[in-house]
């Protein structure tokens, strides 16, 4: 239930108990007022006091809805003072914890009225985002120290079996240093790819956004394959409709949508399709091909980490695709969807935001 709509039954109850308050209130004035006329001393000894109580009871009856008007106006200003503190103090928490979401690891929420419950809640939000930015910090570091760790001995290693390369004098040698390139080249790029997830999930890179134009980013990526694709005997189009500038990391989507190209010429068939789709909300971003797809069974181990199924365990990827694919899309807090393609084949979509400015 959004805690809005909890806020507003929060205010409705408080607005129909003050009614009945007031109603049970006038309603007991008025009973007793008719009780003591009618039931105190009789007509014939009250001389003119029958018609000054009649006339009072009448008053009384004419006073009683205007009375019960009021009382409704203020209930309902009572009840909206309430929820609306209630909302100006949560609305706070709220934009705090949508700005750290959106990568502002330095904002918290204001504490005020120390001792109370929404103060109690603040200072418990502003500890756990102290923890959160503490861990992102320590996190960067131990990524760029694994990156700088591992990456240089692996460059060593790559020049080395360059060198050794030009001095292989023998068809056997020479493959076998190759060979070995090959695999130091797919270690190398495997650590890239696994920092880039780790950073991209830590929302690390946010700083980086610019403003980029999707279907011009979807046409560059079908000029950058299309050579490789041809030379595959197989074709890529683009079907891009109008849609807004978005502000994205322009290298990670680039990378995302090559992924997801290269998957579809590795392990997919046919025609390569590239979509774009826009709505009020929403920028869908969409890669499909016409092969054998991935099974209902096995998408959800195809997006984790290191996750290959059966079709792909002969490849030389190591499973980590599209995990980027999908730290990608939440980084810029989108989602990644697996569907069958028109075609027979797979659909593999990116759902991005739109984000007024």
């Amino acid at each position: 239930m959004h805690w809005r709509s909890t806020t507003m039954r929060f205010a409705a109850l408080v607005f129909l108990l003050q009614i009945g308050a007031a109603a049970a209130l006038l309603l007991c004035v008025h009973v007793l007022v008719r009780g003591q006329v009618h039931g105190g001393t009789p007509p014939a000894r009250m001389g003119g006091a029958v018609g000054d109580g009649a006339d009072m009871i009448r008053l009384l009856e004419f006073a009683m809805p205007v009375a019960f008007s009021l009382a409704i106006a203020f209930a309902a200003l009572a009840a909206w003072l309430a929820a609306r503190m209630i909302v100006i103090r949560l609305d706070r928490a709220v934009a705090t914890l949508g700005a750290v979401r959106d990568g502002d690891l330095t904002r918290r929420t204001p504490v005020e009225y120390d001792g109370d419950a929404f103060a109690m809640l603040a200072v418990a939000i502003n500890g756990a985002l102290d923890r959160i930015q503490q861990l992102v910090e320590e996190l960067t570091l131990a990524t760029d120290t694994l990156a700088h760790d591992l990456k240089s001995p692996l460059t060593r290693l790559r020049s080395a079996l360059e060198r050794a390369a030009m001095a292989a004098d023998t068809p056997a040698a020479q493959d076998a240093v190759e060979r070995a390139q090959a695999e130091g080249d797919r270690l190398l790029q495997t650590v890239e790819t696994a920092l880039r997830i780790t950073r991209a999930e830590a929302g690390i890179g946010r700083d980086a956004f610019t403003a980029v134009d999707p279907a011009g980013a979807l046409v560059e990526i079908a000029e950058i394959y299309g050579p490789l694709i041809e030379d595959a005997g197989r074709t890529i189009g683009v079907a891009a409709s109008a849609a807004p500038v978005l502000s994205l990391h322009r290298e990670l989507i680039a990378q995302a949508l090559g992924n997801l190209v290269d998957n579809a010429l590795k392990y997919g068939a046919g025609t390569i399709t590239l979509a774009l789709t826009a709505d009020p909300r929403w920028v869908t971003i969409s890669v499909s091909d016409e092969g054998p797809g991935i099974p209902h069974a096995s998408r959800a181990t195809a997006l984790r980490r290191f996750g290959r199924i059966d079709e792909a365990r002969s490849g030389s990827g190591a499973g980590l695709g599209l995990s980027l694919v999908a730290a990608v899309a939440r980084l810029h807090g989108g989602e990644v969807m697996l569907s069958d393609a028109a075609g027979g084949g797979l659909c593999v979509a990116i759902r991005l935001p739109i984000r007024a400015e």
